[in-house]
């Protein structure tokens, strides 16, 4: 891993946004991460799975259909990108070490499939359908709660597409069985935990019936730069803008100077309100953390105060906060776009 990225001033960090993907010189090979990798395989052979996909950097997560290799994405390979990747866009996939072993469970997943040609076994077709049997859709809409699929990464990612829900079950079936067992017990799920125990029994000991793990998209291909990656991504983002009007906001706060800064109110009660809120509309808190954060930018835009009558303003503003989030949904906003 290059040591000499860093971004802890504005001329440093000016200077890596104007360098080329291909030219950051980055490697999976002592990163932080290795280690984790390092476990994944552990656990894979303590299950009798001999396999294990090549892996490269890209600038995402994924295992392309039919390949047998998995690409990385780079910005987890050096601190300094990991802190300007959430900077500018949010949260990371596999941004931390329980993240990064979710997420390359299930990578691993597809590739397991892909490598053993499981997409036509009779287990597969009954309990995940066949690989064709739905296309792959731009977003779905997960229901919230579901029993009849595993949990694993975040949005309910099963429900997404009958891939997922295989690679999501992997990744679960790959954990201690003891925890799958008592996690999912009574759950419809657990009939496809079961399934994919009989599959990877099945190959257990064997070597692939394919490989295709020729990078695809590698990182030293690309000669975009950085700040072309951010603006392309952040214009990606933009699906889930919504407007918090500041009408709403001057009557939850005040526009003459008070006792307290409705920002400092917002970052002192962020935690309760995400949490009622997240219970009473049924959408995790990351996802309000967006929406939160575009009321906590306008109230201090528009340099607004609390009430005398905290009381008061603390009701207002869980009213308001989940009324937004309920305009978010309504708007099909809460679409997870793939």
């Amino acid at each position: 891993m290059n040591s000499n990225l860093k971004v802890n001033t504005s001329d440093n960090r000016t200077k890596l946004l104007n360098k080329r993907l291909c030219d950051l010189d980055l490697c999976i090979e002592g990163a932080w991460f290795e280690p984790l990798i390092k476990r994944v395989k552990r656990e894979l052979r303590g299950r009798g799975l001999l396999f294990f996909p090549n892996l490269w950097l890209s600038d995402e997560w994924f295992c392309m259909e039919g390949h047998t290799g998995l690409a990385l994405p780079f910005y987890l390979c050096n601190k300094d990108l990991l802190k300007m990747e959430k900077l500018f866009i949010g949260p990371v996939d596999g941004g931390s070490e329980m993240q990064f072993i979710k997420t390359l469970r299930h990578e691993v997943g597809h590739a397991i499939e892909h490598a053993f040609e499981l997409q036509n076994h009779p287990l597969r077709i009954k309990y995940f359908g066949g690989t064709n049997s739905k296309v792959y859709p731009k977003h779905y809409s997960p229901v919230r709660y579901s029993k009849r699929f595993v949990i694993n990464l975040e949005d309910n990612y099963a429900q997404s597409h009958p891939d997922e829900d295989f690679a999501e079950t992997f990744a679960v079936w790959l954990q201690s069985k003891s925890k799958w067992k008592k996690k999912y017990k009574n759950w419809p799920a657990l009939h496809k935990i079961l399934a994919m125990d009989q599959m990877m029994k099945e190959i257990s000991g064997q070597n692939p019936k394919r490989l295709n793990a020729k990078p695809v998209d590698e990182l030293s291909t690309m000669n975009q730069t950085l700040k072309t990656y951010y603006q392309n991504k952040i214009k990606q983002q933009r699906k889930y803008k919504f407007k918090v009007y500041d009408d709403d906001l001057r009557g939850q706060f005040l526009k003459s100077q008070g006792a307290v800064k409705a920002e400092k109110y917002l970052k002192t009660h962020k935690k309760d309100l995400l949490h009622s809120v997240s219970v009473g509309v049924g959408l995790p808190k990351y996802r309000l953390e967006t929406i939160y954060k575009q009321i906590y930018i306008k109230a201090k835009s528009l340099d607004l105060y609390v009430k005398s009558n905290q009381i008061e303003t603390h009701k207002e503003m869980l009213d308001l906060f989940t009324k937004t989030s309920l305009q978010f949904i309504e708007e099909n906003q809460h679409r997870i776009y793939m």
